[in-house]
């Protein structure tokens, strides 16, 4: 197949013209109206043949024997969107305009998400009973019309039970738990009997009520695709990420009975555990930090920022101190560091210090690699600090041996703030393994804290098998209420993937993942709605970018679902998001991809401007791209690949790696594979290490990778500037730096001009009907996206604070140049709705025909015949 050639020279409608020339791209108002339904050129349903529907209603998803979706036997994919809090429950005169919208956009589910956090109208609790026990009538009357409408839509349902519900003393919990954060009161589900019964009660009201407009509950409703446990939870990960430290006592006794029952059955006795366990016990030895009371001023410590973050260091009376007075936008952007330490794995070392802050605080404390790739050696700590001094002490065994390591303290970077050091010790020495008063016969074995400090790898090894044990119970159990107990028919999906483990995972119905480029990040307080940065990048500049994270979580013989994706705004690049993800998801032959979110708002959905993050029903760029998205996908115009990687990783790996490298890394990066494969082969974990792949795994250019379909090619030039590019029979797609280029998509040339991101543009040309040479095309055709008056308070553009900006939204309208290879094309100007409002002008290029896009059209749609 030809692939995409690349020249530097612009050709326009009437001959070839120099750049000076030609329209300039510019910002024009580009409203999508939220209740658009009526037909039109860009109308999917019209052109999409939609397998999952038969005789007009929606067909049961089951799994295949090939291990894919499928609806009466024949392969069916999932083309979704997140409704979150408020907008799972619109008014119910809203419900068939959302519904038709989603509808004409290639939408076919809606995962219903963060329903379990608000009182009616804003979530699903009754507002008249204080606990979280009590669903209300009337947000259950909405949400059962709203999937009413979307059934008639062709529109599947994907049901979360446990996202963001706050659980109380008023659920019948102990008083101890109001103390948590929502989040963390999740957490003693995996463990603690009335909390698990909590969550089934829940899902017992809600999957077996009665939808009156169908006459079926959710259980047994084939609409209802999937049911979600609990998202973004799991007990590993909750250690791991410190939040079980933050579980009171009293709700952690039966897992503290549990674990020293675990090991009385596998040890018999202490003895037998002390020697399973390697206890170590070593006096004080060797001081290996110079200059650890400060007498020498600084000498010895390195003072580090990073990023434009400003802050003194000053060392004088045994007392160091670090003083930030401009943040940066990552915590790690201020620190100190002593460097040329050498430790020996599984050795035991004591580290003391003394820490203040001026106010309220945490800090971090690490032993890490002092040179590339810079790894943890198995001790962080992130710690309490405020005004009065505090000492701290902690043993801790290295994972590795290094001769060049160094001390950190880190986490100072995002707060003006004052913080003091002194008395730092790093000795070797210390007690690892069994603590001197632990006895499993008297059931005294600590839950280990975060980082398993004072603990060996063995005991280490021991804490995660057993953790993961009780994890698998949960899911298990909760598994099989929905089966059995009430009958639920759709798939069950335990959590994303990265936040349990893959093996556990894969005992469910399908094997669910996340991922979002440049997430929105708080230096400050979570989630303050005036101090935030969102990278501004484009994603065609980094290989793969956020890709590898969710295919390499792929499990071999089950359905693959991404039903969290985004490239937050205010990203000015964001029109990307969803042609990347779901030309890529084509080429692994994923079963399911979904926005975060359409909206999480319950009325006010006329915005007309983007409104925030994550909410793209009125994002002008991403929306606009949704029907060239959903042929790539959901028709499969990007082929699956031809060759399929099957990496071979056991349940002992997945937890070794859990440990060492966090949850980001248990998938085939854990393995070694290169995230650049996922371009160009599939992808797929056996687990539990049954054989798989064997010899070296394939070498990729960083240069230009190549589907091995030759249908998708990432490349960057020179500068490293990327362009990603497809050619396939029915799609043909350029997104990223062409500008001042002609892209030949297999006899399409598509000559752009300057744009306003240094000639950065997303042109998808999709078939409605025919092919290429003979046919009508969709032309969808744009750069940046913002708000009119959009309050940017850096040059950089990653944030804009509370001031968002006014309507209109407003999309660049890019000048390209395009010759097509048929004589007497006609093309057309689409308006918001997808309704041609002007005929462009047209000339005879030798064989075929060309025109112009320009922004004097004010629009990114075009639609073309082909005689």
């Amino acid at each position: 197949m030809r692939a995409p050639i690349v020249c530097a020279c612009l050709f326009f409608a009437g001959g070839t013209m120099a750049a000076a020339q030609s329209p300039v791209s510019r910002y024009v108002p580009w409203v999508l109206p939220w209740d658009d339904a009526a037909a039109s050129s860009l109308s999917v349903p019209a052109w999409l043949e939609r397998p999952w529907l038969k005789d007009g209603k929606i067909v049961r998803l089951t799994v295949g024997p090939d291990g894919h979706l499928s609806a009466d036997g024949r392969r069916a994919r999932l083309f979704g969107v997140n409704l979150c809090f408020g907008a799972c429950f619109p008014e119910k005169v809203d419900s068939e305009k959302i519904a038709s919208r989603m509808a004409k956009f290639g939408i076919n589910c809606v995962r219903f998400h963060h329903m379990d956090n608000r009182r009616f109208p804003d979530g699903i609790l009754d507002p008249a009973f204080p606990d979280s026990r009590h669903l209300s009538p009337e947000a259950l009357d909405r949400l059962d019309y709203l999937i009413f409408c979307l059934t008639q839509h062709g529109i599947y349902a994907n049901i979360n039970l446990l996202v963001s519900r706050k659980f109380t003393s008023r659920d019948g919990l102990p008083a101890s738990i109001d103390g948590l954060d929502w989040k963390d009161s999740h957490i003693p589900g995996f463990f603690l009997p009335e909390h698990l019964s909590l969550q089934k009660e829940y899902a017992r009201e809600l999957l077996t009520h009665r939808n009156p407009y169908t006459g079926l509950t959710f259980a047994e409703d084939p609409a209802v695709a999937i049911v979600e446990i609990n998202n973004e939870n799991g007990l590993l990960c909750a250690w791991y990420s410190g939040g079980l430290d933050r579980v009171p006592e009293e709700l952690k006794r039966p897992l503290a009975d549990r674990w020293n029952r675990w090991l009385m059955q596998r040890y018999r006795d202490t003895a037998g555990l002390e020697k399973a366990w390697k206890t170590l016990s070593a006096s004080a030895g060797e001081e290996l930090l110079k200059n650890g009371n400060f007498a020498d001023g600084q000498q010895s410590w390195t003072f580090e920022r990073h990023s434009g973050a400003e802050a003194s260091f000053s060392a004088s009376g045994g007392i160091a101190t670090v003083q930030v007075t401009k943040p940066g936008t990552a915590s790690w952007h201020v620190q100190m560091t002593q460097r040329g330490i050498a430790v020996q794995a599984g050795a035991p070392y004591t580290l003391s210090f003394v820490a203040r802050a001026d106010r309220e605080q945490t800090i971090t404390v690490l032993l890490s690699q002092a040179r590339a790739p810079w790894r943890n050696l198995g001790f962080s700590e992130t710690v309490a600090v405020g005004p009065t001094p505090k000492r701290f002490t902690f043993v801790f065994a290295p994972s590795e041996s290094e001769v060049e390591s160094r001390l950190v303290f880190s986490g100072m970077g995002t707060q003006q703030a004052s913080y003091s050091f002194s008395s730092v010790s790093l000795a070797s020495g210390g007690r690892i393994g069994l603590g001197e008063q632990e006895r499993v016969e008297d059931r005294s074995v600590a839950l280990f804290s975060r980082g398993a400090r004072g603990r060996t790898q063995e005991a280490v090894s021991d804490w995660m098998e057993f953790l993961a044990e009780v994890e698998d119970t949960y899911w298990a159990q909760m598994y099989r209420f929905l089966k059995e107990d009430l009958g639920v028919k759709g798939l069950v999906v335990g959590t994303a993937a990265a936040f349990s483990t893959v093996s556990a995972m894969a005992k469910l119905d399908a094997v669910d993942t996340h991922s979002y480029w440049q997430h929105p990040s708080f230096p400050g307080r979570p989630w303050d709605p005036v101090v935030w940065n969102v990278g501004n990048k484009t994603m065609v500049n980094e290989n793969g970018g956020t890709l590898p994270g969710i295919f390499f979580r792929r499990a071999a013989g089950k359905p693959h679902l991404c039903t969290e994706y985004n490239h937050p705004a205010p990203n000015t690049f964001s029109a990307e998001a969803f042609l990347l993800l779901a030309a890529y998801a084509a080429l692994q032959d994923t079963d399911g991809i979904f926005a975060f979110t359409y909206s999480h708002r319950t009325s006010a959905w006329d915005q007309r401007k983007i409104p925030n993050f994550f909410d793209i029903d009125q994002h002008p760029g991403k929306m606009a791209t949704f029907p060239a998205a959903a042929a790539l996908f959901l028709r499969a115009d990007v082929s699956p690949a031809r060759e399929e990687l099957r990496i071979s990783l056991a349940r002992r790996e997945e937890l070794d790696a859990r440990y060492g490298k966090g949850r980001g890394q248990i998938s085939a990066l854990t393995k070694g594979v290169p995230p650049e494969i996922c371009l160009v082969h599939r992808v797929a974990l056996e687990i539990d290490g049954k054989p798989a792949q064997t010899g070296e795994i394939p070498a990729v250019s960083s240069r230009e990778i190549v589907s091995d379909t030759g249908q998708l090619r990432w490349t960057k030039d020179e500068k490293g500037r990327g362009m990603v590019t497809c050619f396939s029979p029915r799609s043909r797609m350029v997104v990223g730096y062409c500008g001042g280029k002609t892209v030949d998509l297999g006899g399409i040339r598509c000559s752009v001009g300057s744009t306003m991101q240094d000639g950065w543009v997303v042109i998808a040309l999709t078939c409605l009907e025919g092919a290429f040479d003979r046919g009508r095309l969709l032309i969808t055709c744009l750069g940046s996206c913002e708000n009119t008056e959009m309050g940017w308070k850096n040059p950089e553009r990653t944030t804009v604070g509370k001031d968002w900006g006014k309507p209109p939204s407003l999309v660049e309208a890019v000048a390209v140049g395009m010759t097509v290879p048929s004589a007497g094309a006609r093309v057309w100007a689409l308006d918001e709705k997808g309704q041609r409002k002007g005929e462009l002008t047209v000339s005879r290029a030798g064989t075929g025909s060309s025109f112009t896009l320009s922004p004097e059209w004010n629009t990114v749609w075009y639609e073309v015949e082909l005689p």
